[in-house]
């Protein structure tokens, strides 16, 4: 009986030192990960800003660049690491976004559509934010995306503005 009770000591103690290493793999290769996709982000800001200062290529009324394109990166743009290689990789903001500080929906659910792209770039602002995907709570989601675009959010979704219309439209 002694044998047998030392032996599940033994079984419970392997399988909690087990799971202890197991929680800080994955806890190491979600940070490693975080730190990527902020690196992708900075790579990002840092080209718009650059492209802004040039004046090179086509930019607006407001000197930011319309588009952030591909070759700006020697042919390998950054990726957005907290979301699968299948989303899309930018969306541009379109002129009634230009306003906005933040996409309206801050994490990429589909990979289907602009909306799901890891980036989302505001050429009215020359603002890139980098999404994130979903996690188990709401709460934590905001978290991480503030953290990774240094900002301080409440919500996840915001209402997409409408274009203003006026007499005779």
């Amino acid at each position: 009986m002694r044998l047998v009770m030392l032996l599940m000591a033994t079984v419970m103690m392997a399988g909690a030192a087990g799971a202890y290493f197991w929680h800080a793999a994955e806890t190491r290769s979600a940070e490693a990960e975080f730190r990527a996709a902020k690196a992708g982000l900075e790579q990002m800001v840092q080209q718009v800003k650059f492209r802004a200062a040039l004046g090179e290529g086509e930019v607006n009324g407001r000197g930011w660049p319309l588009s952030i394109d591909t070759s700006w990166f020697n042919g390998t743009p950054p990726r957005n690491t907290l979301l699968s290689g299948r989303f899309p990789w930018v969306q541009i903001a379109g002129v009634t976004e230009y306003d906005l500080d933040h996409p309206p929906a801050r994490v990429a659910l589909s990979e289907d559509g602009p909306e799901g792209a890891g980036f989302w770039y505001n050429p009215g602002k020359g603002i890139v934010r980098a999404r994130v995907g979903p996690t188990l709570t709401d709460k934590r989601a905001i978290e991480l995306y503030n953290r990774l675009n240094g900002t301080s959010i409440d919500r996840l979704f915001a209402p997409v503005p409408r274009p203003v219309m006026t007499e005779g439209q």
